[in-house]
């Protein structure tokens, strides 16, 4: 007696578990999880052509959090801002890492007052927007240090003020 075909498949993810692992299901950017073997990627890459690549955190909270709506909103001004070669990671429920290739720290400072100048044009007053930058290699050799200095400034710009974005640190 042969057994039901359907037992004898070999049991599959469900698509929901895979896209979660992938994209962050309240924003659609990619989840945190992707980061560090993007990071090692680009990193390489950025060594091998003698570029460079800028990381920014940016924090955006209303009172110490978004609501999903603000998610998704931060989000889509994100990325109508950002190149298409930019990628964008959800860290939190308060940040989004967006990772720049090929950019140099001065185009990195740039952005960066580009894109909380666009957000504070189109969000509720009431969102505190914050951000660090760090540009590997001019700011850091090592890149298993960058997170840690991309930390430091984003922690450095919440204490500086709302609309705050910091890209230097003595480091």
């Amino acid at each position: 007696m042969m057994d039901d075909p359907e037992q004898m498949k070999p049991a599959e993810p469900h698509a929901a578990e895979l896209i979660a692992l992938i994209r962050d299901p309240a924003s659609g950017a990619y989840s945190r999880e992707l980061f560090a073997p993007r990071l090692i990627e680009e990193t390489a890459r950025a060594t091998r052509e003698l570029s460079a690549l800028t990381l920014g955190l940016l924090e955006a909270s209303d009172q110490g959090q978004l609501s999903a709506e603000q998610v998704r909103t931060v989000l889509d001004l994100l990325k109508q801002t950002l190149r298409a070669s930019d990628v964008i990671f959800r860290f939190s429920d308060t940040e989004f890492l967006l990772m720049l290739p090929a950019t140099i720290k001065l185009d990195g400072e740039m952005t960066c007052q580009r894109l909380i100048q666009t957000l504070r044009q189109d969000l509720p007053d009431t969102i505190r927007l914050n951000m660090g930058l760090v540009t590997y290699p001019e700011d850091v050799l090592q890149p298993e240090m960058l997170l840690e200095v991309l930390t430091a400034r984003k922690q450095t710009a919440l204490k500086s003020g709302p609309n705050t974005c910091i890209s230097d640190s003595g480091f």
